[in-house]
């Protein structure tokens, strides 16, 4: 995500695809509890001027929705860098939405 200008947020919120395009596909039909293109390891990093600094990673995610809570940052960019999806070699990476908030959650960063 690039912004028109910095923005402060403290707050990502991802919703990944775990829906098939079949429902005999589904995971709970044939045995698999995390479906195939589950974003399962990720890290979400802020560009700041000749870098990327990363905010938040997270191995064997099985969740569709995940809300991430971290230090106050004000950034131009954005980037959700995907490491590994559930099912490797038979599904890509499939990501429905990222949101990006400024919660001012009072905490120690503040």
């Amino acid at each position: 995500l690039q912004f028109l200008q910095p923005v402060t947020f403290d707050t990502v919120h991802l919703t990944f695809d775990t829906l098939y395009d079949d429902y005999h596909d589904m995971a709970h039909n044939y045995g698999p509890r995390v479906a195939g293109m589950c974003v399962r390891d990720y890290r979400l990093e802020i560009g700041t001027p000749g870098a990327w600094d990363p905010v938040v990673t997270v191995e064997g995610n099985y969740h569709r929705f995940r809300v991430h809570h971290f230090r106050r940052v004000t950034a131009g960019a954005l980037r959700l860098v995907v490491l590994g999806v559930a099912q490797p070699g038979r599904y890509g990476a499939r990501v429905y939405e990222v949101r990006v908030y400024h919660e001012a959650r009072p905490g120690p960063e503040d």
